[in-house]
């Protein structure tokens, strides 16, 4: 009988094993979900530190037709006339010895836009309103944008 209650206590006694057995594999997968979890949170944040985001590029527009805007004028300019033979020393330029002093090429910025060369013997300096009158030039003002 001994065998008999044995087996009788065995039979009982593994139901209790197969429910700890149980808990200990649910406790094991938990843990693990839990690892999976962290481990792809820090992926995560390192691929994000390594690298980050680029930004969406804004579409570039339609092309449009294209818009012709009026030619600036100074304030005052139409009021006053503009000037055509005054202009302002863009560059001086030395072009060599001249019988008692060296000759110089002047560039002059027109009121109306145009360029115009001149060479002299003596130099203005560079920013000066002139007035070409024939073939001399006579300074309005030695500082730009005075007149």
């Amino acid at each position: 009988m001994d065998q008999a209650s044995d087996t009788a206590q065995q039979a009982t006694a593994r139901p209790e094993a197969g429910v700890a057995r149980s808990r200990r594999l649910e406790t094991l997968v938990t843990r693990l979900a839990a690892c999976a979890v962290a481990v792809a949170g820090v992926s995560a944040a390192y691929m994000q530190t390594r690298y980050p985001a680029q930004p969406k590029r804004a579409e570039a527009p339609a092309p449009s037709a294209v818009v012709q805007a009026p030619p600036l004028s100074r304030p005052g300019a139409a009021a006053a006339g503009i000037c055509p033979d005054c202009g302002v020393i863009e560059r001086v330029v030395a072009r060599g010895p001249a019988a008692d002093s060296a000759a110089y090429e002047m560039r002059i910025r027109m009121d109306d836009g145009s360029l115009r060369t001149v060479a002299q013997r003596g130099a203005l300096p560079s920013g000066s309103r002139v007035l070409l009158a024939g073939r001399s030039i006579l300074v309005l003002s030695d500082r730009p944008g005075r007149g």
